[in-house]
């Protein structure tokens, strides 16, 4: 009987082997993906991110002078506000934040030069429950 010398893989043999390392490093790299992307708090964040930018953008923009709120920036816009203004449209990303507190989650938001429509930033504030 001829025994196989440690390291000597057929062709077959060490294309099987390197595909199923390749599955393994997709496996866990979609695990890391989703972990980072579906967690409820970062799907809070960048719903919270959409609202923020539409309410200032087209709210705040057109119904304030933003250089007079350069300094301390604009009082906190509280979460429930952000889902309700302007008819309610946003209420559709309720469920994003099921598991916040509306009252309590809000936003402060400071104008930047040269004081365009994009030009913002904001600080956010969330209280949710973290499971």
């Amino acid at each position: 009987m001829k025994k196989k010398e440690f390291g000597k893989m057929s062709r077959a043999a060490r294309i099987v082997a390197t595909c199923q390392i390749v599955v393994c490093v997709l496996a866990v790299g979609w695990m890391v993906f989703a972990g980072f992307y579906f967690n409820r708090e970062a799907i809070a964040m960048r719903s919270l991110d959409f609202l923020v930018k539409d309410y200032y953008e087209n709210y705040i923009y057109d119904k304030f002078l933003v250089e007079k709120y350069v300094e301390d920036g604009f009082p906190d816009v509280r979460l429930q506000q952000l889902l309700s203004f302007d008819g309610a449209r946003n209420v559709k990303y309720a469920p994003d934040f099921y598991d916040c507190d509306k009252k309590n989650t809000k936003v402060k938001i400071t104008p930047v030069k040269p004081f365009g429509r994009k030009d913002y930033s904001f600080v956010t504030e969330l209280d949710c429950e973290r499971k």
